[in-house]
């Protein structure tokens, strides 16, 4: 029999066999575990519906069963499951909406029997009482909110990798909604992935060395834009540099940078600095080229790996770098902030990360982010006046307003840093990501999974810088000043496990250690993308531009890894024998 206690307590277990349930299931069957098994009524309720294959049932009944467990103390054995819990966000939403419901009911009927009581022939009576029913009623859920420690931040299942980031993920109150919109009304393919890619990058450079957050964390960001040809990566970046020219930092938004030593340079001309580059694989190539200049490629993975949490201190150049001040080289640069903006093609950019990218922390610094199909032509796109929508450009004057230019090589003064706190619950909300942060940790660990591993230990890093931003630009529309929300916290970690989710998985679809796994990566998309009706091998030999005897290699390794199945088909008109590969899921 499986001992709950050591699962971290009942609900804890209950909510973990939910997340994994068909597994579960049998292994509970074999385990001969009962219902008896829990002590408390509501976990037996949705450990019967969970055998029965109610899953919704099950996650409502344990929704309801929360409320009547005493929050479960964190220790070794709890840490497994507390941040793996299934699809909470929407467990506390059906929970509380079926309580809404018998509240509502419970004071309906009251008012009946006050009418039953002769009561109708006083209208200002029956207002009052109706009044005073809606007040305890909105009382109670208002309690009821209060015992729930559900998380809607946790409301990422693993499924997540299989589709891009949720389209309401990408809005942020304030100056990024803003921008996003402006870039979305005038570009000619409207996207708001790529939109709000690029306005989030444009805020962390805007708001570089001017704020700094709970432990000691900074705006500025890496992230990476993938579109197919045609779907408008360009746009974004010439929105940003039209409000960096507004800005007067037109200096300080760049195109490509091909080495270490050039970024270097850039940085000592201006320490604020955002890189907005097209054809991000290109620069991962020459990274990935064992050919290529060892010097500039090792420089370029140490200033790129060193300035992503340098922002906070200084950084040292090398001793020939050279300054706008024509300095000798090993110069100091002040609080360095470089975001980046990249874009790429899927297919190029997954296909040009080499071992090193994967393991040494660089992609688990970035946010990945999938921009989809191309938007409808817009007729009246392009910027046509010269003074950008008043709106965004009071939200722009807000943010020049706050300490010094950002872009010049000085020392920073502290008064002239804006310190944002968390607000009201947001610090809790922070330890609760962490938990489940440090469980996918161990997990990849278990799993020994390298790339995994520098993922979700980075996670907590990358939350702080958004929940920041989403502060700053909330901020910057409100009269009331700067604070971390728990609302701030929640979509952080939401948009960031989500895009980690997707980019593991992408990676392992698509991302290749040496010519052969490459050939089988590339095999395997165009037999997966056939679906059960199955890829003939002449079509599969077109389509992945692979020799017949590269073919015959590639269906002996991917079945000996029982990825697919191999049906013979009648024989063709010129009497060979056809074949067809259909994926196993």
């Amino acid at each position: 029999m499986l001992d709950l206690k050591k699962l971290g307590g009942e609900y804890a277990a209950l909510s973990y066999l939910v997340t994994c349930a068909k597994r579960a299931r049998e292994v509970l069957r074999r385990a001969m575990v009962s219902e008896q098994t829990f002590s408390d009524a509501a976990c037996r309720a949705a450990f019967l519906a969970l055998m029965h294959e109610k899953i919704s049932d099950a996650a409502l009944l344990l929704a309801v069963a929360k409320r009547e467990i005493p929050e479960i103390e964190p220790d070794d054995a709890a840490d497994e499951f507390l941040g793996l819990s299934a699809n909470s966000a929407a467990l506390e939403h059906d929970a509380v909406a079926l309580s809404q419901t018998f509240i509502m009911r419970e004071n309906s009927a009251a008012l009946r029997q006050l009418l039953m009581r002769g009561v109708s022939g006083d209208p200002e009576f029956l207002l009052e009482s109706q009044r005073r029913a809606i007040e305890e009623a909105q009382a109670k859920i208002a309690a009821l909110r209060s015992k729930f420690s559900l998380n809607p931040a946790f409301d990422v299942p693993e499924s997540a990798a299989h589709e891009p980031v949720d389209e309401s993920l990408l809005h942020v109150p304030g100056f990024v909604d803003a921008l996003t919109d402006y870039s979305m009304r005038t570009a000619q393919r409207p996207n708001r992935t790529l939109s709000f890619a690029g306005a989030l990058a444009m805020l962390a450079h805007l708001a570089a060395r001017k704020f700094v957050g709970p432990n000691d964390s900074r705006p500025n960001i890496y992230l990476v834009a993938l579109a197919d040809s045609g779907v408008g990566k360009e746009w974004p970046r010439k929105v940003n540099r039209r409000v960096a020219l507004a800005e007067g930092v037109q200096f300080s938004v760049q195109g490509d940078i091909s080495s270490g030593q050039g970024l270097e340079d850039a940085l000592l001309r201006t320490p604020a600095l955002l890189m907005q580059m097209d054809e991000f694989d290109t620069l991962l190539n020459v990274m990935k080229d064992e050919k290529a200049s060892k010097v500039a490629t090792e420089a370029m993975w140490k200033v790129m790996l060193s300035l992503f949490s340098s922002s906070g201190s200084t950084y040292t150049t090398r001793l020939k770098a050279v300054s706008a001040r024509g300095g000798g080289g090993g110069e100091v640069v002040y609080n360095p902030s470089l975001s980046i903006f990249a874009t790429a093609i899927p297919a190029k950019f997954y296909a040009s990360l080499c071992e090193r990218a994967l393991d040494n922390g660089f992609l688990a610094r970035c946010l990945v982010m999938e921009a989809g199909e191309r938007g409808e032509y817009n007729p009246d796109s392009g910027m046509t006046g010269e003074e950008l929508p008043a709106p965004l450009a009071r939200m722009l004057r807000n943010l020049s307003n706050l300490g010094r230019r950002s872009c010049d090589n000085v020392e920073i003064d502290p008064r002239d840093v804006t310190t944002v706190q968390h607000g009201e619950g947001a610090a809790d909300e922070m330890l609760r990501v962490n938990r489940e942060a440090d469980a996918l940790y161990k997990k990849a660990k278990r799993e020994q999974d390298g790339m995994a591993m520098s993922v979700w230990n980075r996670s907590l890093e990358l939350v702080g810088k958004l929940a920041l931003l989403y502060a700053i630009s909330e901020g910057a529309e409100a009269t009331y000043g700067f604070a971390i929300s728990r609302e701030a916290v929640v979509w952080a970690w939401r948009l960031v496990k989500s895009l980690q989710l997707r980019m593991l998985a992408m990676v392992a679809d698509n991302t290749s250690a040496n010519p052969m796994d490459e050939k089988l990566q590339k095999a395997l998309r165009f037999i997966r993308k056939a679906g059960r009706k199955g890829i003939a091998r002449a079509v599969l030999l077109k389509k992945a531009h692979l020799s017949s005897r590269e073919i015959d290699e590639v269906e002996s390794t991917l079945l000996d890894r029982d990825e697919i199945t191999v049906s013979v088909l009648p024989r063709s008109t010129n009497g060979k024998v056809a074949k067809l590969y259909i994926a196993i899921k």
